[in-house]
């Protein structure tokens, strides 16, 4: 996979605001593939294809709002 979406849905402000992506084969050993800021409901992170078991979302600010997800999505 190379592509996840971060779907906030019908939650509009709850978005993922400062991030973080990592991956992981053995929930011990981690590796960051993205990071950035999301602006709107809907938040993408691209990356090189990889291949792993894990997938670990981090949030790296602080908001007034919670985070909300409704659909996480990965694509190749």
């Amino acid at each position: 996979f190379n592509h996840i979406v971060m779907d906030s849905g019908t939650n509009t402000n709850d978005y993922a605001r400062n991030y973080v992506i990592e991956l992981s084969n053995d929930n011990a050993n981690w590796w960051t593939v993205a990071n950035g800021q999301g602006t709107g409901a809907v938040v993408t992170a691209n990356f090189p294809i990889t291949q792993a078991q894990y997938i670990r979302v981090t949030l790296k600010g602080s908001s007034t709002n919670w985070w909300s997800i409704s659909e996480f999505r990965v694509y190749e």
